[in-house]
């Protein structure tokens, strides 16, 4: 499970069609893999195991948007880590659950988010 503190605050954020939205304090990332069954006529245990899709569930412990934006209008965004010249990227991200807003809802806390992807790049 990968833990980044805040002091990577300015270097990881939300990006939606190019755009920086927000910047991210502290988060954990958990890898979650379908598996299929193999199963033979005659056994009562499965023979084997494919590794079917994975996914990203990462929990954000804070989110500060640059600018108003609407919730409902936040799917399919990225998610960028920059670190040690190294860029990571989770793609199509979509909010599962948002546990606290600011007032001015520019600030969430405790969020959780799913991604399809991952892209790891390195920096010249």
């Amino acid at each position: 499970m990968d833990t980044f503190s805040s002091s990577f605050f300015n270097n990881i954020y939300i990006e939606l069609n190019g755009k920086k939205l927000a910047s991210v304090d502290g988060f954990k990332v958990q890898i979650l893999c379908d598996s299929n069954y193999i199963e033979s006529m005659g056994e009562s245990n499965p023979i084997a195991t494919i590794k079917g899709k994975t996914r990203y569930k990462i929990n954000i412990s804070k989110m500060c948007f640059f600018d108003e934006i609407s919730f409902d209008s936040l799917n399919d965004f990225n998610l960028i880590i920059v670190k040690n010249n190294k860029r990571v990227t989770y793609k199509n991200c979509q909010i599962t659950e948002v546990k606290e807003f600011s007032n001015d809802g520019l600030i969430m806390e405790d969020i959780t988010l799913i991604s399809k992807s991952k892209v790891e790049e390195n920096g010249d």
